[in-house]
């Protein structure tokens, strides 16, 4: 999938990542989705093969969805991308710039925090945010943390019209998922 999106000239790619049973961060989406890719006898990235395919492709960015069980697990994530960035980088240049091509989905107020403190810029999505209901919440956060794009189910937001105007008289852009 993910050379089928680079080789169709897709400049956003979402990568889910979770850990296997040896601990290494692998492109999965959940461990069923795993076994069954597994098997049909597809190929497993880890994320230092995706790091490695995305640096000839500039203008290619990744979300990162991290499949986290409490804010431990999101930092530690956070420390591990960053150290498979250094692996894969030769330069502190090419760090940075891959680094820069790295979007992490963030979930709530602490994960925003971790995601910023290491430098990545951020996506802030719903589903997992304790004030989902509350979008004025959703807005103070999104200025406190200068986040631009703010990802809500489509239906919460067809129920939830008002919300549209909120985030965009507040340049904030909203992703329906």
């Amino acid at each position: 999938a993910l050379d089928y999106s680079l080789n169709a000239g897709f400049t956003l790619i979402e990568c889910d990542i979770l850990r296997d049973n040896t601990g290494r961060i692998i492109l999965a989406h959940d461990y069923t989705n795993l076994y069954e890719v597994v098997q049909n006898g597809y190929t497993i990235l880890q994320i230092e093969q995706m790091l490695i395919r995305i640096k000839a492709y500039k203008n290619v960015y990744m979300l990162i969805d991290v499949k986290w069980i409490d804010d431990m697990d999101y930092a530690t994530y956070i420390k591990e991308i960053c150290s498979s960035l250094r692996q894969v980088a030769k330069t502190e240049e090419e760090y940075n710039q891959l680094k820069a091509q790295i979007i992490m989905e963030v979930y709530d107020e602490s994960t925003i925090q971790l995601a910023q403190a290491a430098g990545f810029d951020v996506f802030f999505t719903q589903y997992r945010n304790p004030n989902i209901y509350s979008y004025m919440d959703t807005v103070l956060l999104c200025e406190k943390y200068n986040i631009g794009v703010v990802g809500y189910d489509f239906e919460y937001i067809e129920k939830h019209k008002i919300l549209i105007s909120c985030f965009c008289n507040k340049n904030i852009k909203i992703f329906a998922f």
